[in-house]
């Protein structure tokens, strides 16, 4: 009986280090982890402001925006986690800024319950300040 309570007990602690991995930016950005793509109509400082007026009124949003130095018209959004030891990417969502008020993007999430995530984040990159949402 002791011994089947510590496999099961040995069992759950496993399961629970599934989640403990070092995810990074390239490994999610495959056509796997790809959960929606499209278009905003804004430029990334545009996108930029909406993330500051969210997390000014409501919260900061769960991704930070980094515009690439060398071409202002592509950033990335990432999101991290604990890793096994360090953080863990999460959730990416690559922009690529191709008219003066017109960004694509593509979003990717390692894991397909952060779905939700990555619907909030778009929802406050197109300007949406509802804290609740």
């Amino acid at each position: 009986m002791r011994a089947l309570v510590v496999g099961v007990l040995c069992a759950v602690a496993l399961a629970g280090c599934g989640q403990l991995q070092n995810v990074t930016v390239e490994q999610i950005r495959t056509p796997d982890h790809l959960r929606k793509s499209g278009t905003i109509e804004k430029s990334i400082s545009q996108i930029q402001q909406s993330l500051y007026d969210y997390g000014d009124k409501c919260r900061s949003p769960r991704g930070q925006i980094t515009v690439n130095p060398s071409d202002h018209r592509k950033a990335r959004v990432t999101s991290y986690m604990d890793g096994l030891t360090k953080d863990s990417a999460a959730l990416l969502i690559e922009l690529n800024q191709v008219g003066d008020t017109l960004t694509e993007y593509q979003g990717y999430t390692y894991y397909s319950n952060w779905t939700k995530i990555l619907e909030q984040i778009l929802y406050i990159m197109e300007g949406g300040l509802d804290c609740d949402k």
